[in-house]
């Protein structure tokens, strides 16, 4: 089982794709491809959102605390059936800064461990402590799949500042139902037409 945690000071923008496509030239000598975007080009990010019966975390989200959380499920590309991989991920914002916590599993893991709380078996350190913090997490709210979100990235990192990361989202759709990574990506346009979210 693989672990990753990061940390960022978080900032979107909604823009043009014009807009988008004349400002990567401006700072192509400051950074370089995400290792995900083989011969340049975007890669797709499906996400499965978890929230309670009563919509609580969306809710929250939307009322700009100064701390929230989520759960999601993530892959690249459609997992192939229940042993694909996924990131089940605990998503955490402190007054705009960004702590990600997530661990790699199958799908069927995935799904198991939101349904009963109970994590798949790992070993090391820092796997158990996610695997447990999502645990609290499960055990403190009682969550279904509630929303996918789904888009294709181009995704950037700094040559010298190691820390920079600039994305850039398009075709970003969403569903209601079918709330499972198994299913064929499909959903409705959430940005209009010629935007993306940077």
């Amino acid at each position: 089982m693989a672990i990753g945690t990061f940390t960022r000071y978080e900032l979107k923008y909604l823009i043009g794709i014009e807009q988008m496509e004349a400002f990567i030239p401006m700072i192509a000598n400051l950074v370089e491809l995400d290792s995900h975007c083989g011969d340049g080009l975007a890669y797709p990010i499906y996400n499965i959102y978890f929230d309670t019966s009563d919509s609580c975390f969306i809710r929250r989200s939307l009322s700009y605390p100064d701390y929230k959380e989520k759960l999601r499920m993530r892959c690249y590309g459609k997992p192939e059936g229940g042993n694909g991989l996924v990131f089940l991920e605990i998503k955490k914002k402190i007054l705009g800064t960004v702590n990600k916590r997530r661990a790699a599993m199958t799908l069927d893991e995935a799904k198991s461990f939101v349904r009963t709380g109970k994590g798949p078996q790992v070993g090391g350190y820092l796997n158990n402590q996610v695997i447990h913090e999502i645990s609290n997490f499960l055990a403190y709210n009682e969550v279904y799949p509630a929303a996918f979100v789904g888009y294709r990235r181009m995704a950037y990192t700094g040559t010298k500042e190691k820390d920079l990361r600039v994305t850039f989202d398009t075709d970003i759709i969403t569903r209601r139902t079918d709330l499972s990574l198994d299913v064929e990506p499909y959903g409705k346009p959430l940005l209009p037409e010629g935007k993306a979210l940077m």
